[in-house]
C-alpha cells in the first residue's frame, strides 16, 4: 500500500556537516554540533499541515538516503503534533548532529535523512484489515483519542515490519501489531 505522507523536515550532509531544511525544502541553518529544532521549522510545518485536530495521535517515519539507495530507519508515533515535533524529531536531529545516542551511526551511513508524517486517517480508511481490527471511530472525545492512539500503534507496528525499519524499537501496543504482521508472513 502506498503511504500518504508529507515531509516534516530533512537533513542533508554537505562537507561532513548537516544542513537542515523545512517542509518546503527551504534551508533553515547549518546545524552546529548541539542542534536545536528551530521554532521556525516547527511553525512552518504546523502552517503547512493546517489546522487539523492537534490532540490526536501522529505517526512519522525517517528515511535515509545513501549511495546504496533509500532505507527506512525508524517509525514512531506520538500522542500529538507537539510531542512529535518538540520531543521525538527534535531529539533525533540532535542525536544525528552530535553523533550520540542511537542515531550516532547515521552520520557515517547516510547523506540525506527525511522525516515524514503519515496521514493516519487516510491510511486507516484505505486499509481493509485495519478497519476490521480497529472498528469505527467513536463519537466520545476520550474514546476517540484512545481509538486514534490504537490506530497510530497499528500503523507504526505494521509499517515498521513491512519496511524493516532498522532502528525501530517496539513498545507495548505497536509491538503487538508488529508481532501480528510478522507471524502472518511465516
Amino acid at each position: 500500500m502506498e503511504v500518504n505522507s508529507q515531509v516534516i523536515c530533512s537533513m542533508k550532509k554537505d562537507n561532513m556537516k548537516w544542513r537542515l531544511f523545512d517542509c518546503d525544502e527551504k534551508e533553515i541553518s547549518i546545524l552546529p554540533t548541539k542542534a536545536n529544532f528551530p521554532s521556525a521549522m516547527n511553525r512552518r510545518y504546523r502552517n503547512k499541515r493546517g489546522k487539523d485536530v492537534e490532540d490526536l495521535s501522529c505517526v512519522w517515519f525517517l528515511v535515509g538516503k545513501s549511495d546504496k539507495g533509500k532505507e527506512w530507519i525508524q517509525v514512531g508515533r506520538n500522542l500529538n503534533l507537539t510531542s512529535m515535533l518538540s520531543r521525538d524529531i527534535k531529539e533525533d536531529i540532535k542525536e544525528v548532529c552530535s553523533g550520540t545516542g542511537r542515531y550516532r551511526k547515521l552520520n557515517e551511513e547516510y547523506k540525506e535523512l527525511i522525516f515524514r508524517e503519515i496521514d493516519i486517517k487516510d491510511y486507516i480508511n484505505n486499509d481493509e484489515e485495519a478497519k476490521k481490527i480497529l472498528g469505527k471511530e467513536p463519537t466520545d472525545i476520550n474514546l476517540k483519542r484512545a481509538y486514534w492512539v490504537n490506530c497510530a500503534s497499528y500503523i507504526e507496528g505494521k509499517l515498521a515490519y513491512e519496511n524493516n525499519a532498522k532502528l525501530y524499537h517496539s513498545s507495548a501496543l505497536d509491538g503487538c501489531y508488529y508481532a501480528y504482521f510478522k507471524s502472518k508472513k511465516k
